[in-house]
């Protein structure tokens, strides 16, 4: 039985739709359980204990984790690490939010954060010149986090959210594969909001 090419390429193309799939979170396994998690203000998807920290001293970032993420081209884990970090400190001092870095245990800070890098792909340029209206080839990053109270030790605010850029549409990778620098950019789109959702519950309790 002879194919034909047309309707092969149709189906490759939907099969990859499907496999990409839409820029919404993904159970990565960070969390035990992604199904108490709403729609946040900034982020895609939060949980808030409803425990009042509005008298907050300072939060502690006691790690960045990209164990679940792996080197890719023209970005690493550690490029990842080191942006996140970046752009949360300068967020941080920006938008007036008492984020600590590098603290000692002698920190008297009674809140702990914990982000991790648990989604990072630069996608395929060839793909996002081609196809990327589709949703095919984009760039995908997804960041995870937990705020805990040391004195509990209890979770009061979980976040997880996921993006995906299209490079407009493969026009920035007209002059080069521009994947690399998607990741980066929504590294830095992704710190604010966590700021923002961050700054939000300490306002609001």
């Amino acid at each position: 039985m002879i194919q034909n090419p047309i309707t092969s390429f149709t189906i490759a193309i939907i099969v990859s739709i499907l496999a990409s799939g839409c820029n919404t979170v993904r159970d990565t396994g960070y969390f035990h359980e992604y199904s108490i998690l709403r729609s946040g203000r900034f982020l895609e998807k939060t949980w808030h204990s409803g425990e009042n920290i509005s008298q907050y001293n300072e939060i502690k970032v006691v790690k960045i984790d990209i164990e679940m993420i792996k080197d890719a081209k023209g970005i690493t884990t550690e490029d990842a690490r080191r942006e996140l970090k970046k752009n949360l400190q300068r967020f941080s001092k920006i938008h007036g939010l008492r984020l600590i870095f590098d603290a000692t245990d002698n920190s008297d800070s009674e809140y702990e954060l914990k982000v991790a890098v648990t989604e990072m792909t630069p996608g395929s340029a060839a793909a996002r010149i081609w196809f990327g209206e589709l949703g095919i080839g984009h760039a995908k990053i997804q960041v995870e986090g937990r705020l805990s109270d040391q004195t509990t030790p209890q979770d009061i605010f979980l976040f997880s959210d996921r993006r995906g850029d299209s490079g407009a549409i493969g026009l920035a990778d007209l002059g080069g594969d521009a994947g690399p620098s998607l990741v980066k950019k929504m590294l830095l789109s992704l710190a604010e909001d966590i700021v923002f959702e961050l700054k939000y519950i300490t306002e609001d309790g």
